[in-house]
């Protein structure tokens, strides 16, 4: 009979080496990713596809907005035959829901971001160049509600863990970030801090109240919506975890607090030059973010500071907001650069390789993290998928006895 303390520390390594197995069979496969030619997704889009999401209740139903201002949703899981009926034999993956000029409740301009209610497929949102954000009827096909801003909406989110609100950040031309809230269409209230106008935002996975949002001012900020405040402004030359504050008089602390928040809110910034893209990795240790200054950034989640992670030729001259998507719990960046799309080791830096097939400059990304596959739009008005080849030696375990304990044999 096996002693317990032996039991257990042979069940805790073979555990450990399963998820080891595990993660090193998925990151294989999220490497040797390439064009899919035995799964094409049939865009409706006659203009640039501008933003991608995927639903994260079936990892199954993926939205899409276009600058020719239809939205549509694809089955990424059933193929669909060429009279539109769903047939296992085919590689066609069509549109189960699309929403064109024909749709009277449809935008007037570019749909600028597209984002699913996290709960379930019953509900999405779109944000567009003409200053409205509608709330969808996904079953429906129309608009259940819809707000009116006085400017450009240039990016729109949901909380993916809120269990206390379901409010929509919204952020466009206008420098104050707008949260919505569709059980009573109204808005609720506004982050006021930036100077330019903002084009990224993103929810915290490790609370529902934090929100960050990255604009044209080159500032990147995190905000507890509950108090209204600017929590953090990341500054891309503190690159050190900050020195826990000593204990001071609450008169004294007050007026450093205060000076330290004016001089940090003129002077620091996260590039130098307009955010494009902010994205927190799956995993919640860090938050990625990308700008016109040709950089990719890597920061640490908790005290949020600059990681100095060099990620090579990260060119980026958007004049909008540019979707990044990293895979899973990998260390797998996807950039967006150009009309390439970039393969990146988070904590490394290094490039893994680059996804070449789009005839035009490549805007979003979406990694379905079920299925290991990527998807990518451009201004080609095509949806791409990226999988690994089938068979490929990519998904084989290569040896690695780094992760084996010392006492193993």
């Amino acid at each position: 009979m096996t002693p317990p303390l032996l039991s257990g520390l042979l069940q805790r390594q073979y555990d450990q080496s399963h998820r080891n197995f595990t993660r090193q069979l998925e990151l294989n496969r999220a490497r040797s990713l390439g064009f899919d030619t035995s799964k094409q997704i049939n865009s409706i889009h006659k203009g640039g596809v501008t933003w991608l999401d995927l639903e994260r209740a079936d990892n199954r139903y993926l939205l899409a907005g276009s600058a020719d201002c239809s939205v549509a949703v694809y089955d990424v899981a059933q193929p669909f035959g060429s009279s539109g009926q769903q047939n296992s034999g085919s590689g066609d993956y069509g549109s189960v829901l699309k929403i064109t000029s024909a749709n009277s409740d449809c935008h007037q301009y570019s749909v600028s971001s597209v984002a699913w209610y996290p709960i379930d497929t019953g509900l999405f949102v779109t944000g567009s160049f003409d200053h409205q954000v509608k709330v969808w009827d996904a079953n429906l096909g129309q608009a259940a509600c819809s707000f009116t801003f006085p400017d450009r909406v240039y990016g729109v989110a949901m909380s993916a863990i809120a269990a206390t609100h379901c409010l929509i950040a919204v952020v466009g031309g206008d420098p104050h970030i707008k949260l919505c809230d569709p059980a009573t269409g109204g808005f609720t209230h506004s982050l006021v801090g930036h100077r330019e106008p903002v084009w990224a935002v993103s929810w915290s996975l490790d609370s529902e109240y934090h929100l960050v949002t990255g604009g044209c001012d080159g500032q990147v900020r995190m905000w507890d919506i509950r108090t209204y405040n600017c929590l953090r402004i990341f500054d891309e030359h503190v690159t050190q975890r900050p020195k826990p504050v000593r204990a001071e008089s609450a008169g004294s602390r007050k007026r450093s607090r205060t000076g330290a928040a004016r001089k940090e809110s003129t002077a620091a910034v996260a590039h130098d030059g307009r955010v494009t893209g902010i994205l927190p990795t799956p995993d919640g240790l860090h938050w990625l973010t990308a700008g016109t200054d040709n950089r990719l950034r890597l920061w640490d989640a908790r005290h949020n500071y600059h990681l100095l992670v060099n990620y090579p030729q990260t060119f980026n001259s958007s004049m909008k907001a540019r979707q990044l998507a990293v895979a899973g719990d990998e260390d797998l960046i996807f950039h967006p650069s150009g009309g390439i799309i970039q393969c990146l080791h988070r904590l490394t830096g290094q490039s893994l390789g680059t996804l070449r097939g789009h005839l035009d400059t490549v805007n979003c990304c979406c990694y379905n993290s079920y299925q290991q596959e990527l998807y990518s739009g451009g201004n080609d008005c095509n949806i791409i998928v990226w999988a690994a080849p089938t068979g490929s030696d990519a998904t084989e375990l290569p040896d690695n006895t780094d992760d084996q304990d010392a006492w193993s044999d």
